[in-house]
């Protein structure tokens, strides 16, 4: 079967923004909505057969900020790095209960 009937493939690596190491387990989605799948070990994704020449790519992985990137495709096949940011951390609130219930303080 040839290239143009098959679709466009695109294939890429998810990556940490400042290490360029590869993020495992990172959601990869396109616009349609219809098409997901998950990176491996090393963030490598693919999808086959999109149709189309524009489409939406969203990324996600626990510990980083959601990437979103709007892609023009041609006819041949794409492959790219996508870079997360990594979220910064977030400042846990404790609370403190009394043994009588009586008082509550957030730290």
């Amino acid at each position: 079967m040839a290239r143009a009937e098959r679709g466009i493939e695109l294939r890429g690596r998810v990556v940490d923004a400042r290490t360029g190491e590869g993020i495992p387990d990172a959601r990869v989605r396109v616009s349609d909505g219809q098409r997901e799948t998950t990176g491996d070990s090393e963030g490598r994704f693919a999808f086959v057969g999109l149709e189309g020449r524009s489409l939406t790519l969203r990324v996600s992985a626990a510990g980083y900020r959601p990437f979103t990137v709007r892609l023009a495709l041609g006819t041949a096949s794409v492959e790219f790095a996508v870079p997360l940011e990594r979220e910064p951390p977030r400042l846990a609130e404790s609370l403190t209960v009394t043994p009588d219930g009586s008082s509550l303080a957030a730290e």
